[in-house]
């Protein structure tokens, strides 16, 4: 279980390429605050001719982030997957993005033992040709992708097509649009979904919608018909 460091190199990486434990036990993640991504993109299509795009784990999400023990660790989905560790040392060379002065909310959402880098990337990290720090664009990362995806789709087709994605950020409506993420087979998802496609509305990206009769758990036909019901009125139906 053991693997080189992998900041030997991280500060003169590029693009975030080191392979990482996700649903798929080795992921890659592409960096697309990067001149050149849509036009990669595109020469996807004539391989894969698709008609729109679908962008998931894009916060970039990643498991087991400094964790001691993940979740996957003894699955035989993930042989030998080290979770990926960042500079957490107080006071180290390296610990300035990872561990800032000032802590945000974002470091106690998984709990008091949390870094910004919980479930996610190394603020250390760099892109954009190793002009930009993760912990700079981080939030940008979500929003880059869809506008790379949303030119590559034009590019290929000649069309603007359709593109949703996880992670939005203010402007992301101009390029794609949002599901409402994993929810539940339950009344109250149903209600909230309700509630989720009305703020998206708010926030500039009105291609939105949920996942109908629910991600997670056993729904019901009254409950699933009610669902389609609504969902109908959804700019964005799946």
């Amino acid at each position: 279980r053991e693997r080189k460091s992998f900041y030997s190199k991280i500060r003169n990486l590029t693009s975030l390429t080191n392979p990482l434990p996700l649903w798929k036990p080795r992921s890659i993640h592409v960096t697309s605050v990067k001149p050149g991504v849509s036009q990669q993109n595109s020469k996807w299509h004539f391989q894969v001719p698709y008609d729109g795009i679908w962008i998931d784990m894009n916060e970039p999400s990643n498991f087991g982030t400094n964790e001691p023990h993940p979740f996957y660790y003894d699955s035989a989905d993930h042989p030998d997957d080290e979770p990926l560790r960042c500079p957490t040392n107080e006071g180290g060379k390296d610990a300035e993005w990872d561990m800032p002065p000032y802590k945000t909310h974002s470091v106690y959402y998984f709990g008091g033992n949390s870094y910004l880098a919980s479930k996610t990337l190394c603020m250390l990290a760099v892109q954009a040709n190793g002009t930009q720090r993760f912990y700079n664009v981080k939030n940008l990362y979500g929003l880059a992708e869809s506008k790379a995806s949303q030119q590559a789709l034009y590019q290929s087709t000649g069309k603007r097509g359709a593109v949703v994605s996880r992670s939005t950020f203010p402007s992301s409506g101009k390029y794609a649009g949002h599901w409402l993420g994993d929810n539940t087979a339950t009344w109250e998802d149903l209600q909230t979904s309700v509630v989720g496609a009305q703020e998206f509305n708010m926030f500039g990206i009105p291609y939105v919608g949920s996942d109908i009769c629910g991600f997670n758990g056993e729904s019901n036909e009254e409950l699933c018909l009610r669902w389609q019901q609504m969902g109908a009125f959804h700019s964005f139906m799946r």
